[in-house]
């Protein structure tokens, strides 16, 4: 529901944006300088990139995602796919889970596929390179279901929205459930961003509710 609500209110805006300026047109246009038709089409349609995992090793997410990407939108706007008479196309990328390739992806739906809206990467490590392009270039990106928490933390971004959890949020959940069991740990994480902030977030919680780690009791290892 979020994830709708969302998009509804950013493709508004983006609406609001390209609609006619205040500015009075002339009475007439020549004939010769009339744009074609299909320049108006192009006009009335949205784009929004999604940035996806169909190979790799987080291909189970990336199917996840492109079907409830679809349902969303198919809800929020009653299956007609267009808002306010402005048409919604959906340019699906595949990252394959690798940062280079996010970034290179990005920015060919931006400069050559013309979207307005990019959304999507279940890694973290590619979320995070894609939030720097949408920067960049100063294009809204909803990242979902990616859970780094630098995401809109410690690489925040005023083009960046969250439409997923934290790697926090589900540290405050198991976390407190694992300390009723034992109270003596080890953690094994993968090697990047999502790894990296589950591991302290985990050992935040572990450690505020009395745990210890057999190993690496700190959180900086």
């Amino acid at each position: 529901m979020k994830l709708t609500i969302l998009f509804a209110w950013v493709i508004a805006l983006l609406i609001a944006a390209c609609g006619p300026s205040a500015t009075p047109a002339p009475a007439s246009v020549p004939a010769s300088t009339q744009a074609p038709a299909a320049t108006a089409g192009a006009a009335a349609t949205i784009k929004i990139g999604l940035l996806s995992d169909q190979s790799g090793g987080l291909a189970s997410y990336g199917s996840m995602l492109e079907r409830g990407f679809a349902l969303g939108l198919d809800y929020a706007t009653d299956g007609k796919m267009e808002v306010a008479g402005k048409k919604l196309e959906v340019v699906v990328k595949d990252t394959a889970g690798k940062p280079e390739t996010g970034t290179q992806l990005a920015r060919e739906l931006i400069e050559k596929d013309g979207v307005k809206i990019l959304a999507g990467v279940p890694s973290s490590a590619v979320a995070l390179a894609v939030s720097g392009v949408a920067k960049e270039n100063k294009i809204v990106y909803i990242a979902e279901p990616a859970a780094s928490p630098d995401l809109t933390g410690a690489q925040f971004s005023e083009y960046t929205f969250r439409t997923s959890r934290t790697s926090v949020q589900d540290s405050l959940t198991m976390g407190a459930a694992l300390t009723g069991l034992g109270k003596k740990f080890i953690q094994i994480a993968p090697d990047y961003a999502f790894g990296h902030g589950s591991a302290q977030a985990f050992y935040a919680v572990v450690k505020g509710a009395g745990g210890t780690f057999v190993t690496n009791d700190n959180d900086k290892d």
